[in-house]
């Protein structure tokens, strides 16, 4: 019954508000339509402004496509981690998304832990240990989301994202945010775009797949587990 009386007053309230802004002549529309439109106005989404790809991300596409990282940094194959060809030296790892990472970096003037530092195995705990240790003092910085790591791989800066396994014994995980003129609901459901090495390696995929095989690292935007970091490329005006 409170019930009932709760809903005859809002809707006696409703009534009002219409007469009234109908003898002023006012417009009132009361619908699921303007509520949803009002809504959309303060909508989180309007926060978040994604550049889109400028000359400086073009050049840093231009460099990421000539690694040829599907036909390089190939799983379960012994390679040198900077140029990806095979190397008999080396043992045959599951992936080298670490390994592949580092060369990027380094194409780009940039240094990220790598060999002969540290050995291939393991490297990407290792890289994420050493992001949050030393990656400051090497130029790298923690971003605050994903919005803002796609928007900045695309003013040509260097981003990645990067996960540790909390077992020691078995590999974290870690790509490159690939310049992309992606949607912001796209970001919001999948993630920024990424070029990787791993037990896939891909050109051009999310950051969804990219982690696809780690539980955790990625979900949505609103729970993940990854850190992203951006490092300014010399190019960049």
């Amino acid at each position: 019954m409170k019930k009932i009386s709760t809903w005859i007053g809002f809707i006696l309230f409703l009534l009002f508000s219409s007469y009234t802004l109908n003898a002023l002549n006012l417009p009132f529309n009361f619908t699921a339509s303007s509520v949803s439109a009002a809504a959309s106005v303060t909508s989180p989404n309007e926060n978040h402004d994604i550049a889109r790809i400028n000359s400086n991300g073009q050049h840093l596409l231009s460099i990421l496509d000539h690694l040829d990282v599907e036909h390089h940094w190939l799983p379960k194959q012994p390679i040198h981690w900077a140029t990806g060809e095979t190397d008999d030296t080396e043992k045959p790892l599951t992936s080298h998304c670490s390994a592949f990472v580092a060369a990027a970096a380094a194409a780009n003037h940039i240094y990220i832990l790598r060999p002969p530092e540290h050995p291939q195995m393991f490297l990407a705990n290792a890289q994420y240990d050493w992001l949050q240790t030393k990656g400051r003092s090497y130029g790298w910085n923690l971003l605050n989301n994903p919005w803002q790591a796609q928007s900045l791989a695309n003013r040509g800066y260097l981003v990645i994202a990067a996960f540790k396994n909390q077992q020691a014994n078995k590999p974290g995980h870690i790509v490159i945010i690939r310049p992309s003129n992606t949607a912001y609901m796209h970001i919001t459901d999948e993630g920024p775009h990424i070029i990787q090495a791993g037990m896939q390696n891909y050109n051009c995929t999310t950051l969804q797949t990219g982690f696809k095989h780690h539980p955790g690292a990625w979900v949505s935007s609103q729970n993940y587990t990854v850190l992203f970091y951006s490092h300014k490329i010399d190019n960049i005006k």
